[in-house]
């Protein structure tokens, strides 16, 4: 995985997983509220893998979040 796809994933992954502990929420039940598997989950909350924005959207809806707030940043890319 490049540097830049990092700087991207892992800021996503981490308010994620903030917002699943907000709300006591288990890998396994999210994975049954968003149909998107559990590993997967994790791999995504740790930055680890790149993602669908299906899977993200998915994942948003189980939470009763808007996708939005979980990607709000500044755009890498520019410089």
């Amino acid at each position: 995985m490049e540097k830049i796809d990092k700087k991207i994933i892992a800021p996503i992954g981490l308010r994620l997983k903030e917002a699943r502990k907000e709300q006591k929420i288990t890998f396994r039940a999210l994975s049954a509220i968003s149909s998107v598997d559990t590993k997967h989950i994790q791999k995504i909350e740790k930055g680890e893998t790149a993602f669908s924005l299906i899977s993200l959207f998915k994942i948003c809806a189980a939470l009763k979040i808007s996708p939005s707030k979980i990607i709000e940043m500044e755009n890498p890319f520019e410089e």
